[in-house]
């Protein structure tokens, strides 16, 4: 970046390329679903008072369960998705991109089963696991967790796996010991949530030097659930961290981030930062956040990541999976 108005040093230089060249070549793997259907969403949305049509385009498997040719001796695993499934340009692309890849580089063979509603989590499961072939049952996102309880208990021969899960502390509160062949796979969202706060907040800085106006960063969340919690938390925090760099870096405030005249007042704001107790401080109201209360409602998260666009965020931050098709075409 050139917020201070100096050349990069010559590492610099090549870690910014490098970083690019990961970028793109991350984003050009990640957005090659092999032979799917192409299917166009049409809906209305009103915002402002207005009614106003968007179109989507995503991606989506032909079937509800699709099965690849396996050779002899792979293992077989299977994964459920979320709702949402192949095509929505998040978490379950990504979980159905490991699959892809361990079956390019590890030789096994995914069996994929697609929800469309809540009410296909516990099916889909079952299904999975009356597959005598099946070794390892993946079940993708939050929701699942009641569902892979259900089934785990029901098939204890059979190996199950959940991202972002609770399952085995339901399980624990429900019998008093956790299951044998459950494993629940848990991130720590908050550390790369806060990076994306943090690029978000000193690229809103570093326009702003060039004479842009960009007081805020957005975001978009969903259904309201403890991991959410940690991405809204770490983007906050981000964006104060980065905030706080740009002023020790370059000795000065970063120019307009949250001083629009909405924030900065009352008996605990001290300079600009928000302090509610003495050497306690913070940059406060950088940030605009919303929790549409869904995953599947793609007009919510269009009319919400517009809403923000109007306030002139730079930049809307999807943590709503498939949402973010909405808020694309904002």
């Amino acid at each position: 970046m050139c917020m201070n108005r100096k050349a990069l040093t010559r590492t610099e230089s090549i870690l910014a390329v490098l970083l690019v060249v990961a970028i793109i070549a991350g984003a050009v793997g990640w957005t090659q679903p092999g032979q799917r259907i192409v299917e166009t969403v049409t809906s209305t949305v009103t915002v402002g008072g207005s009614a106003q049509t968007i179109t989507t385009t995503r991606v989506v498997t032909s079937t509800v369960t699709v099965e690849r040719p396996i050779s002899p001796g792979a293992i077989k695993i299977a994964v459920v998705s979320d709702i949402g499934g192949r095509g929505d340009l998040s978490f379950n692309d990504m979980a159905f991109k490991g699959g892809d890849e361990a079956e390019k580089d590890l030789g096994v063979q995914m069996v994929e089963l697609i929800s469309k509603t809540e009410a296909d989590y516990v099916p889909n499961l079952e299904t999975a696991a009356r597959d005598p072939d099946v070794k390892l049952i993946v079940g993708v996102g939050f929701l699942l967790s009641e569902a892979l309880l259900e089934v785990a208990a029901k098939y204890p021969d059979k190996n199950f796996a959940g991202i972002d899960t609770f399952t085995q502390a339901l399980a624990v509160q429900k019998t008093g010991k956790p299951l044998p062949n459950m494993l629940d796979i848990v991130y720590e969202e908050h550390k790369g949530s806060a990076m994306v706060g943090a690029l978000g907040c000193l690229l809103a800085a570093h326009y702003n030097e060039l004479g842009g106006n960009y007081p805020y960063i957005g975001g978009v969340f969903g259904i309201e659930i403890p991991v959410l919690w940690k991405f809204e938390v770490g983007y906050k925090w981000g964006c104060d961290w980065g905030l706080k760099w740009y002023e020790q870096r370059f000795g000065k405030r970063a120019p307009l981030i949250g001083e629009d005249g909405r924030y900065g007042s009352g008996p605990n704001w001290r300079d600009g930062l928000y302090c509610p107790q003495a050497g306690q401080c913070w940059y406060k109201g950088r940030v605009l956040w919303t929790y549409t209360g869904t995953f599947s409602d793609i007009t919510k998260g269009y009319a919400a990541a517009k809403s923000m666009y109007e306030q002139q965020a730079i930049a809307v931050y999807n943590i709503a999976g498939p949402l973010g098709l909405g808020i694309n075409q904002a």
